[in-house]
């Protein structure tokens, strides 16, 4: 389940790239990866496992974490581009990462930027 917050920062509005207002913390499990190109390779190894996907990424990358699936609170920046694998389209997003799940919680972190990937829903595309 994915909740919202709201967040003012002048910060972000760096981050993001425009003079956002408000920005909406996003909580949910996300693929997490240390660059874009590593994203575009998960979507083109992508074949319905995102987990799978992510792991070939790792290994192929040397680095068990360059890719994974994490509880994380984050917001979502401008979309850097769009890739399609088959009949499903996937935008190439910056994340800010604030908070990572634990078993005691969420747990607050320093902000780092990070990739991560949005299947688009072209039925309102």
């Amino acid at each position: 389940m994915r909740m919202a917050l709201r967040l003012t920062s002048y910060g972000l509005s760096l981050f993001l790239g425009h003079a956002a207002q408000a920005q909406q913390i996003e909580v949910g499990t996300s693929l997490v990866c240390d660059t874009a190109a590593q994203v575009e390779r998960v979507i083109a190894i992508y074949d319905g496992d995102i987990q799978s996907a992510a792991e070939q990424v790792d290994a192929e990358e040397h680095d068990p974490s360059a890719c994974v699936m994490s509880a994380i609170a984050y917001v979502r920046g401008t979309e850097l581009r769009t890739e399609r694998k088959g009949n499903v389209s996937f935008q190439i997003v910056p994340i800010l990462i604030f908070g990572v799940m634990t078993p005691g919680g969420m747990r607050s972190v320093s902000p780092t930027r990070y990739f991560s990937v949005v299947e688009v829903d072209e039925r309102t595309a």
